[in-house]
């Protein structure tokens, strides 16, 4: 933000930090894009996503004149140029300066979509009087013109010349984006020096499809950087400096007289220099207060920035107050923008899980409310730039924050899946948008976390059963990915120390309600030892996992086991009669009880063979003598054939009695057992006999998740063979493909071979 300066010994310092970049040669520059398609919302770059590519240069007033000033770029790839548009120069707001067309010979700006040996695809001639080039090489300096560092629009203390184009993003999911070689070419000093050249770099962009960006259940330690992600806390309102400096950037302790200027950045629990509490203090420009009073403008950062505190410890857009001088408070990472794009968080990670999902995310917050300057440096009050941030992992842009607004703190992330034999990441947090008006923004509880699946353990907490009869536990296991197929029961007698009970195995999830999702049964002979016993499910994306305690998860509500020694028999068949019908593919059960004296509830339990059962309701009784009648309908739909039985729970004794079992078919319900192609090259043949007709979605995903290629098909009644073809082009590995026909659903790994 270069605008407001409340005290004027501020401007001499600004010059000199400027004569002493100039000495050492540098010039502030920077390269970037910017999401149309997302701007204001942020997220992952998707196909059909419309990209502004954009090249930043700022030229001081030291520099007098430069000569031949002009821009030449290349497209990025998996992108075409964006139709019936412009190439331009714009502020660091994005406001067009000026417009030209893609033509040749028409104005100063050229387009190409084959360039010849040598060329490029986009030059753009900068400067006063410019006219078309020849050519869209190097060496043409054709129209070319001077640009006067004051004079030349945008002025800003100098002159910043941004260079703008679209592009449509035409890459499938798992292509990666690379930007075009660029180059600003200028003369300096004379009009007959050498060329000084100055190359972008090239980010790269994951093109991804992912719905979900956040976790839903977050676990375990939080494995960020600086504090996990808080930054730590303090009495004193500076705290030292990053253990990984922002690159370009000065760390300068925020007082009255070290302003966080543009390319500063500071570590803070108030970010009032004055360090006030009084959050409504005036917002208006140019302030001239040396010795601020409770109200004045003067205890705002260039009068215009937010007075708050940290986010650690809140869930909101509101975050924590000011701390007051001496108290203890937060701290928060703050940072006023340079024109150059560079990390401002970066941290190598080497104890990650293998196949695992993680949750990359920040909280941050836009804190300039005023700081806008028009194309000739008139200062407007108004907003300014906004900040856009790029999360980037191993060096891959996978997702932006769009620009923010001064909405208060704002979540942004995404998620990620390691590889299956990765441990090793560099995560970074990039500044995406340029200084010189605005782009003023905070930053707090950094987060690296695991995406914990959720585990709902049926029954749940304290279970009380019958020596001799058989014991029932599920747990569903929900994610949104469908990598946390291993599991194991455990048990224990302190609920600290667990050891498996030799029930593991593998399950395939199926997706339900927009997660992955199964259950898992145990059952076992209750005998008078295993009273006092604590049960749970453990659950890992790969066998290696489920034996680490970091790799794995068991965060399911722990079961635990009385066992009496009381009869438990199977009640009379004339004391409770249990029917069940069918009717609208739901089960509708309806029992009388001719002995129900001291009945509490009744337990309605279903099972898909007949021996393992699971808790679906619980009915309480109506009548504690003579008899009752009782109906329930399972809202579940029926799946083919299914048993029910009802266990009675008495208010005494802790007696429990069970029902006679009843049975119940959907003759409806689609028997759908597909054969697969295994390994594949070009197409996947698939066969399945279908009870009836209906709609079949086939999905193909790598093992990142990411869709590879998804069909629907019409499915008749009896045998049916389809084809998922166009796979010749995707690389050799192994891939999960995923059916779904009606409420079934098949999932199978299938290995894609070149031969």
């Amino acid at each position: 933000m270069k605008k407001f300066y409340p005290y004027n010994f501020l401007i001499p310092f600004l010059l000199l930090i400027q004569l002493n970049s100039l000495s050492q040669g540098t010039m502030p520059f920077g390269n970037s894009y910017v999401n149309i398609s997302k701007k204001g919302i942020g997220g992952i770059i998707e196909k059909n996503d419309t990209l502004e590519i954009r090249n930043t240069y700022y030229f001081p007033t030291a520099y007098n004149r430069i000569y031949k000033v002009r821009f030449l770029g290349n497209l990025p790839s998996n992108t075409q140029i964006l139709s019936n548009d412009s190439l331009r120069i714009i502020t660091n707001e994005g406001v067009t300066i000026n417009r030209y067309t893609y033509a040749s010979a028409d104005d100063a700006a050229t387009y190409l979509g084959t360039p010849p040996a040598g060329e490029y695809n986009i030059k753009i001639n900068i400067g006063t009087s410019v006219s078309a080039p020849l050519n869209n090489s190097l060496a043409d300096i054709t129209g070319a013109s001077t640009v006067t560092p004051g004079t030349t629009r945008q002025i800003l203390s100098g002159t910043l010349i941004t260079t703008a184009f679209r592009v449509k993003v035409t890459g499938n999911p798992g292509d990666t984006i690379v930007l075009g070689a660029g180059k600003f070419v200028y003369r300096r000093n004379n009009v007959l020096n050498p060329d000084t050249t100055v190359n972008s770099t090239q980010y790269k962009i994951l093109i991804d499809s992912i719905q979900t960006l956040l976790c839903p259940n977050v676990r375990g330690v939080n494995i960020a950087a600086e504090m996990g992600g808080t930054f730590d806390s303090g009495i004193v309102q500076n705290r030292s400096d990053l253990a990984y400096p922002i690159p370009g950037y000065n760390y300068v302790p925020l007082t009255p007289f070290n302003v966080t200027n543009d390319g500063r950045y500071c570590i803070v629990n108030n970010l009032s220099p004055y360090a006030s509490t009084y959050q409504n203090a005036e917002l208006k420009p140019n302030c001239v207060t040396a010795y601020p009073g409770i109200t004045s403008c003067a205890n705002r950062m260039f009068s215009s920035w937010y007075i708050i505190g940290d986010h650690t410890g809140t869930n909101n857009s509101i975050g924590n107050p000011p701390a007051p001088a001496g108290t203890m408070g937060g701290y928060m990472l703050a940072v006023n923008a340079s024109y150059a794009m560079s990390d401002a968080y970066r941290q190598t990670i080497n104890t990650l899980c293998p196949n695992t999902t993680y949750e990359f995310s920040a909280w941050i917050r836009n804190v300039c409310q005023r700081g806008s300057r028009d194309m000739d440096g008139i200062a407007t009050y108004a907003q300014g730039v906004l900040p856009n941030l790029t999360f980037v992992v191993d060096g891959i842009d996978r997702y932006s924050s769009g620009e923010m607004d001064t909405l208060g703190w704002q979540k942004k992330g995404f998620i990620f899946r390691t590889g299956l034999l990765q441990t090793s990441i560099t995560l970074a947090i990039r500044n995406n948008a340029p200084g010189g008006g605005g782009n003023d923004w905070v930053m707090d509880d950094i987060a690296i976390v695991t995406c914990s699946p959720e585990l709902i353990m049926n029954p749940k907490d304290t279970v009380t059963s019958c020596k001799g009869l058989n014991m029932f536990l599920s747990d569903t296991v929900r994610s949104i990915e469908n990598t946390y197929i291993n599991y194991c029961w455990q048990k224990s007698i302190d609920a600290l120390t667990w050891i498996n009970t030799g029930v593991c195995g593998t399950k395939t999830p199926a997706y339900i309600n927009g997660m992955w999702q199964y259950v898992v049964d145990t059952s076992f002979i209750n005998v008078s030892a295993d009273s006092g016993t604590y049960y749970r499910l453990q659950v890992a994306t790969t066998l290696t996992n489920l034996i680490d305690a970091n790799c794995s998860i068991n965060n399911s509500q722990k079961i635990f086991l009385k066992v009496y020694d009381v009869n438990c028999k199977v009640l009379e068949i004339n004391s409770l009669t249990l029917t069940a019908e069918e009717a609208n593919d739901k089960a509708i059960l309806r029992w009388t009880n001719s002995l129900e004296k001291n009945v509490k509830a009744y337990h309605v339990e279903k099972s898909s063979d007949g021996k393992i059962f699971s808790t679906v309701a619980i009915v309480n009784s109506n009548s504690n003598d003579g008899s009752g009648s009782y109906k329930f309908t399972d809202p579940a739909k029926l799946k083919g054939l299914t048993f029910y039985r009802i266990k009675l729970e008495y208010d005494v004794n802790a007696d429990f009695k069970y029902s006679r079992i009843a049975s119940i078919n959907n003759l409806n319900f689609f028997n759908f057992s597909p054969s697969v192609s295994n390994p594949f090259t070009s197409q996947i043949e698939i066969k399945t006999t279908a009870s009836q007709k209906g709609i079949l979605e086939g999905v193909l995903v790598d093992m990142w998740g990411r869709i590879i290629k998804k069909k629907t098909f019409n499915v008749s009644k009896g045998p049916n063979t389809i084809l998922i073809d166009g796979l010749q082009g995707i690389n050799s590995g192994v891939y999960i493909l995923r059916l779904k026909l009606g409420d079934n659903y098949f999932e199978n790994k299938l290995i894609k071979t070149n031969l």
